[in-house]
């Protein structure tokens, strides 16, 4: 559901920022008795987010050109995390506006515990196909929550990294730390 000045507020944005492509804001959820709860509010353009989760929402504005580059059957057969990655797709931060407003909201039956849509296996291979199709080597596997998470493949050789641990006479703190990052690293390890 549009709030009432929603419209208004993406064409303002449109007029404002003319290399818009896709315009997205906040939103809310509304329960049978118009009771509002969970608001959702987003970042603004942020691809790395986007490949994670739909946290563009379901209600956006979208230049018709960007539209037509979407075919029928992928507009119509396609999850809402799938369809914004094919929209956002090649899309800089001056492309893909937010606007900071809650501008819709969604009808939910009972108030809601997370407000972010559940990402599918289906959207593992759909957020894989995106970083394939930018030249990406990464892989992609669910998280316990629903989201994608992407494994970026490290560069050779490996750059190094140096760690700095401000801390004086804190050994209790020092120790674990050190400790934590000697057991999780995935490469060699030279000390100094």
């Amino acid at each position: 559901m549009l709030a009432e000045h929603g419209l208004f507020s993406w064409l303002h944005a449109a007029a404002g920022h003319a290399q818009a492509e896709l315009i997205y804001s906040d939103h809310d959820h509304l329960a049978e008795n118009d009771e509002r709860h969970v608001p959702v509010f987003k970042p603004d353009a942020n691809q790395e987010l986007l490949r994670a989760t739909a946290y563009l929402g379901a209600a956006w504005l979208v230049r018709s050109e960007r539209l037509g580059l979407i075919t029928a059957a992928q507009l119509l057969g396609s999850s809402e995390h799938r369809l914004q990655l094919m929209l956002a797709h090649g899309l800089g931060e001056a492309q893909l506006v937010h606007v900071p407003a809650v501008l819709w909201y969604r009808q939910v039956d009972e108030p809601l515990a997370q407000p972010w849509p559940q990402v599918s296996s289906g959207e593992v291979q759909a957020v894989e196909a995106a970083l394939a199709a930018k030249g990406v080597d990464a892989r992609v596997t669910p998280t316990a929550r629903g989201h994608c998470r992407v494994h970026y493949a490290l560069p050779s050789p490996v750059p190094k990294v140096s760690i700095i641990v401000p801390t004086r006479d804190g050994l209790d703190l020092l120790r674990p730390c050190i400790e934590s990052v000697l057991e999780k690293a995935r490469t060699p390890i030279t000390r100094c």
